[in-house]
């Protein structure tokens, strides 16, 4: 019952997870990170999301939430490319539960156009197309469509054995105050198409390059909440896939 309820806990870091504990190689460079803290049905989990440069055109996403029963930890690494889009190249996913480890992982073979992803060691290759995104991946795509005032927030991106097809739509903007999370530039989203009477809302942090300032998915009576407790921009981000950012932007980011 309760690695169960850890695994549904935890399901929150699957949908919106960027700093694990696996280190850097030598010269990588932190550019952004965040802390969040959560609730489940009395239960407190706190996650750590980071976006490392390792150099050239090589990036990391990388999580790590935990909680009394247990942890999880993912990165996904992948290009930057020079015109703005994103190649994921491979992501790995660990749970720790009461000392069970579980992993999962998927690599990108993107001149086969496939992604072999290897769970329970048994290997499943999901076909790819330009375009696609990894697990963490569309979530940083998400925020940079938001930079660039997108109209369309529509996302392809492989998960477990499947690919995964999001739609979120901006539903408001203004102030959001929730618990210890104050927000004076909020940007809320809501994710379309779910199934019964689940609902996600994701709200974003204008003033800090559209960092994700809190997630809350509700189900039936039951709420699951992330809210950001801190964030921070290692400038200058001259190098960066963040370098072309409105300077203005950047100054009320480290506020």
């Amino acid at each position: 019952m309760r690695q169960h309820l850890f695994r549904h806990l935890f399901s929150l870091s699957i949908l919106f997870a960027l700093a694990s504990g696996t280190e850097a190689s030598d010269g990588a460079r932190l550019i952004h990170q965040a802390k969040y803290e959560g609730e489940y049905e009395g239960l407190g989990v706190e996650m750590t999301r980071s976006l490392v440069h390792l150099g050239g055109k090589h990036y990391r996403l990388e999580a790590k939430a935990e909680n009394l029963l247990g942890s999880v930890k993912e990165h996904e690494d992948f290009l930057w490319q020079e015109d703005g889009s994103i190649q994921p190249l491979a992501y790995r996913y660990k749970q720790r539960v009461f000392g069970i480890s579980r992993s999962r992982s998927i690599d990108f073979d993107w001149d086969k156009g496939v992604a072999f992803c290897k769970e329970k060691k048994k290997t499943h290759p999901v076909a790819v197309s330009p375009g696609n995104l990894g697990p963490m991946s569309y979530q940083l795509q998400l925020q940079l469509d938001l930079i660039n005032k997108a109209e369309v927030f529509e996302y392809h991106f492989v998960r477990r054995r499947k690919m995964k097809h999001y739609v979120f739509v901006q539903e408001e903007q203004g102030p959001l105050h929730q618990g210890n999370t104050h927000i004076e530039k909020g940007i809320k989203l809501v994710r379309k198409q779910e199934d019964g009477n689940r609902s996600t809302t994701i709200w974003f942090d204008a003033d800090k390059h559209f960092t994700l300032a809190a997630l809350i998915q509700e189900k039936d009576d039951d709420e699951h909440s992330l809210l950001i407790t801190d964030s921070h921009f290692n400038y200058p981000l001259t190098g960066t896939a963040f370098e072309g950012l409105n300077q203005n932007a950047a100054a009320q980011a480290k506020r």
